[in-house]
């Protein structure tokens, strides 16, 4: 897997590149696990890349805090591109994803039918084209979406499909809970701290240098909007910024 724009995440790629090409002989689940800011969904681009690199077709949903009250928005999002795959399906699954996602009338599906069709709707995709699953931010996903995929993820083992999930430490959700391997994204060394900030912010003093590394503390999203942050602070005459709470 290419590492290009990520730096001192060697590792973690590696662990997803070997689910991502192994996917043929078995598939797989995982949760990435992170604070904010740490490199969560630069990690899942960089899989996605890849997967589409060696011939995985990729499906891909982020979690977003305003569609968390509707339901099986999240996953409609994921499933839009192999929708049209659904006449495939036994009448009773098909129906139920249809009428989920407002394609045809009927009363409101089981919600084990809507997962049932969506893990056979995704197997019958994956038996043509081997499926790579990315599922960004899945804490703010609707709750619906989250019980599919941890549906999903307990039930793709024998199947070409491959399914990553990054969550948010904090948030106790139950596919980060549902006992599935998980990859703990920690903060950077020193030496790749050093990297990433000469890489986006060359030209600092050693001061300021020197203070950006002590306050991101190892966090790539802060030690990339501390320069930036310390420059406009810079241009109005401001005090210097700290590290970003979120």
């Amino acid at each position: 897997m290419s590492t290009q724009g990520l730096i001192g995440r060697d590792q973690e790629l590696g662990v997803l590149a070997g689910l991502i090409d192994q996917v043929t002989d078995s598939g797989a689940a995982i949760v990435v696990l992170g604070d904010p800011g740490i490199g969560k969904s630069s990690l899942l681009r960089a899989a996605a890349d890849h997967g589409r690199a060696v011939g995985l077709r990729v499906l891909a949903a982020t979690g977003i805090e305003a569609e968390a009250h509707l339901p099986y928005a999240g996953l409609h999002h994921l499933l839009r591109p192999v929708l049209s795959a659904m006449n495939r399906l036994p009448a009773t699954q098909g129906g139920a994803l249809s009428t989920t996602f407002g394609m045809s009338d009927g009363p409101p599906p089981e919600p084990f039918m809507i997962a049932l069709a969506t893990l056979n709707l995704l197997t019958d995709v994956a038996a043509e084209r081997p499926v790579l699953l990315v599922a960004d931010d899945v804490q703010w996903l609707d709750q619906p979406a989250q019980d599919v995929l941890t549906f999903l993820a307990r039930r793709l083992s024998s199947d070409p499909c491959v399914l990553i999930g990054a969550v948010r430490k904090g948030h106790d959700i139950a596919f980060a809970a549902a006992g599935l391997p998980e990859l703990d994204l920690r903060r950077l060394d020193e030496t790749c701290a050093r990297d990433l900030l000469a890489r986006h912010a060359a030209g600092l003093s050693y001061a300021d240098t020197e203070r950006i590394l002590r306050e991101a503390a190892g966090n790539p999203l802060a030690l990339v909007e501390l320069p930036l942050a310390l420059r406009a602070a810079a241009d109005a005459g401001m005090e210097a910024p700290r590290r970003p709470s979120r």
